[in-house]
């Protein structure tokens, strides 16, 4: 290699070896940059648990209905759902520490009954339509301390209106497991995008 070659390539077997970490010239090896970040608050902690919790609960009552629907249809779906739901909801607190659970003002389940902050926003909604209503989520004050909470509106579509509609265009066989599991039951007369409730978790931060 001529003079003139040598002196071109130079600069790019420098900048190779820049580009492994490796300085030239016998110096020392460049450090690798590090990404610091500070570990996540207590705030931070507990509204992610809070989500998790929620998204849980969500996701696992929701599977056990599609489910029980697409073997025994509307009426296995209400059984399974009196049956199973509240045992969802209290394993998922087990496991996260989450007080949490499904609430609405018309209430299929008196166990449903929601805590007040849920019953505020429920009652505050008034008559909007489900996708008219914003979510919850950030940190408050409680009578037991600061708490995470989120909430998500629960909104009716086609498949709820079997086991939620008109009671009189409710099938007999569905109708009459509402009667037997729920005798109590206000939660019908619902129409497609109607608010039916909320999925909600709280989560204490000083937990």
């Amino acid at each position: 290699m001529d003079l003139a070659r040598t002196l071109l390539a130079l600069p790019l077997l420098l900048l190779a070896c820049n580009s492994d970490g490796v300085a030239p010239s016998g110096g020392a090896p460049s450090a690798p940059a590090l990404a610091s970040s500070a570990p996540p608050s207590g705030e931070d902690l507990a509204l992610s648990t809070a989500r998790s919790a929620m998204g849980k609960l969500g996701t696992q009552v929701r599977t056990k209905l599609v489910d029980a629907m697409n073997n025994g249809g509307p009426p296995n779906a209400v059984t399974v759902c009196a049956a199973e739901a509240q045992g969802i909801a209290e394993q998922v607190a087990k496991e996260t520490g989450a007080s949490l659970g499904r609430a609405s003002l018309k209430l299929r389940n008196p166990k449903d009954a929601p805590p007040g902050w849920v019953q505020a926003w429920l009652v505050e909604q008034g008559d909007k339509k489900a996708d008219q209503t914003k979510p919850v989520e950030g940190i408050f004050d409680s009578p037991s301390g600061r708490v995470a909470r989120v909430l998500k509106p629960i909104a009716i579509d086609a498949v709820c209106l079997s086991c939620h509609g008109d009671p009189a265009q409710i099938a007999a066989p569905v109708q009459a497991v509402l009667t037997e599991k729920y005798p109590g039951d206000k939660a019908t007369g619902y129409q497609i995008g109607d608010l039916r409730g909320a999925l909600w978790a709280e989560v204490r931060v000083d937990r």
